[in-house]
């Protein structure tokens, strides 16, 4: 049940008040963070500092009404949590699309969350009985090392085969659920428990099992194995462990409920650097690349047609439409046709070319006639060989008909015409289909990053938000408590009290601060992009050069 601010804070005593809060977790409206210990932590924390801000806790505001309830506060912190988080992917996208587009995504599922409860999700964990932790299983903490001494740590450890797919990069945040059916006394009655408040989270470690010996005192000494099958919890509560089932609803099917973070799926973004790749302008160059003929990635297809003596005019459409399984309504592009003279090369030692060198007449005179005419016994240069190429096509050009073709809307003319010459051979040809060639889409797998929609960034972890970013989010969260207090007071026509904000001046001074802190996280997250960056690097390599410049160089007399 929600509780008024001015009923938990208005006489000034925060403690009790605390103490008195709702549970933050199935309060919020979506629930994204309820599992995460450090949101649930602030969330509460919060509902003290919009209390003190707003004047409820102390000085002439300790006699005013606030009509906000902690969930109210609840509800603004994780508004300003994914404000936050929002703000900063937004700016993430914009920066870097061009090289997300065309990348794997997966289907969103906004009920699914990074955070497992093994109660909920029907994983339960069992742990060890409990033991007395030694110094050096909590890394030799001076600020512990008198809680070890008085044999106030405990240590339960529980199998890592328990967990499904724990993300052991975040190990310190695994922890007790914040609610859980809990009994001191064993039963029959479980009342929801704050059993995280027991966790030492950073002494949270991974490693094998823990193996047992007596020393020369009669002692039992125990020594953590390395190793990767088990993690251990360090607690300031022995009775929360497996040796106490009891006091634990259902520990047969349930055990211990535990939080802890699980793996994220490979595609997502969050948490990853982005690689600057050259994806879309390869997709760009592929079209002009098969415009060109010198790459792309539309499918061509070659093709002939008899030619026939004496006919010049063929329908290539005619020909597409009985021979190139177009589908209703396609039709082909034509983009090589392969009638042209023969190569110069191929002629080159035929001394009927025409070309006039007289290569032959010398061959005569010297008595190397009854050769073939492509023997030649003079080494020539270069020059000779290209200058000859050209003679022969030059004279294929002037003196002859030349091969050409005239192609529109696929109906072919060549020239010359066909002679007998030419009976029995075919005309080749490469050609596209238009439906390829018009197809607007290029992926190949089924979930892409299409839009900006697509791209894989799901809701911040908020244990990850480092403390700038945190407090931005208080700051936010105070401006939507402001918002809501303002309605209501507008609504209600209160809050006329001499030197206190009317619920209209509130709700204007509320709406000011939400757009300035806005526009103060989007000039942040503006200097932060690549292009502001890059700027930034040059700019101080001007001012080094220039710098350097100024400095006075030696003069070096020899």
């Amino acid at each position: 049940m929600a509780q008024n601010l001015t009923q938990l804070y208005g006489a000034g005593n925060i403690s009790s008040g605390f103490g008195s809060l709702t549970t933050v977790r199935g309060n919020t409206p979506f629930g994204y963070f309820d599992n995460d210990t450090e949101f649930v932590r602030d969330a509460k924390n919060c509902t003290v500092f919009v209390s003190q801000r707003l004047g409820i806790t102390s000085g002439v505001g300790a006699g005013l009404f606030l009509n906000l309830s902690d969930i109210g506060v609840y509800a603004a912190f994780e508004e300003a949590v994914l404000t936050y988080g929002n703000m900063v992917y937004q700016y993430k996208i914009r920066d870097n699309y061009i090289n997300l587009e065309g990348s794997e995504t997966d289907v969103f599922n906004q009920t699914s969350t990074t955070l497992m409860n093994s109660v909920t999700g029907k994983t339960p964990i069992f742990w060890s009985p409990a033991r007395r932790a030694t110094w050096d299983e909590i890394g030799f903490d001076t600020a512990y090392s008198q809680s070890v001494v008085d044999g106030e740590i405990y240590v339960i450890s529980s199998s890592l085969s328990d967990y499904v797919s724990p993300n052991l990069d975040f190990l310190n945040n695994f922890t007790f659920a914040g609610d859980a059916p809990y009994s001191a006394q064993g039963g029959p009655t479980y009342t929801p428990t704050n059993l995280s408040r027991v966790v030492l989270n950073q002494f949270n470690t991974f490693k094998g099992r823990t193996s047992s010996s007596i020393d020369i005192n009669n002692n039992t000494v125990y020594t953590i194995l390395d190793g990767a099958s088990y993690i251990y919890f360090f607690t300031v509560d022995p009775g929360i462990n497996g040796a106490n089932p009891s006091r634990f609803q259902n520990y047969s099917t349930n055990g211990i409920p535990t939080v802890y973070y699980q793996e994220r799926i490979p595609t997502e973004l969050n948490n990853k650097v982005l690689n600057n790749n050259l994806a879309a302008q390869i997709r760009i160059a592929d079209t002009y690349g098969g415009e060109a003929g010198v790459g792309g990635d539309i499918r061509e297809y070659s093709g002939s047609i008899p030619l026939i003596p004496g006919q010049q005019n063929y329908n290539l459409e005619a020909w597409a439409a009985a021979s190139a399984s177009l589908k209703d309504g396609d039709t082909i592009e034509v983009k090589e046709i392969f009638y042209r003279e023969p190569p110069a090369i191929v002629r080159y030692f035929d001394p009927y070319a025409g070309t006039g060198t007289g290569v032959q007449g010398l061959l005569e005179t010297f008595g190397f006639g009854s050769y073939s005419p492509g023997i030649n016994f003079m080494l020539m240069p270069v020059y000779w060989d290209i200058q000859k190429i050209q003679a022969i096509e030059f004279n294929d050009q002037v003196r002859k008909s030349a091969f050409s073709f005239d192609l529109v809307d696929n109906q072919l003319r060549i020239f010359p015409v066909p002679t007998d010459a030419y009976a029995g051979g075919n005309l080749w040809f490469r050609y596209v289909k238009k439906i390829d060639k018009n197809k607007p889409t290029v992926d190949t797998v089924r979930n892409v990053v299409s839009d900006v929609m697509r791209v894989p960034y799901r809701n911040p972890i908020y244990s990850n938000i480092n403390h700038v970013g945190r407090m931005w989010i208080y700051r936010y969260t105070l401006a939507l408590c402001k918002e809501i207090e303002g309605q209501v007071k507008a609504a209600l026509d209160t809050g006329q009290i001499p030197g206190i904000l009317k619920g209209t001046e509130l709700l204007t001074d509320a709406r000011t601060e939400k757009a300035d802190l806005l526009t103060e996280l989007k000039e942040y997250l503006e200097q932060t992009t690549r292009r502001a960056q890059l700027e930034r690097k040059q700019q101080e390599a001007d001012f080094t050069r220039q710098s350097m410049n100024q400095i006075p160089l030696p003069i070096y007399i020899l």
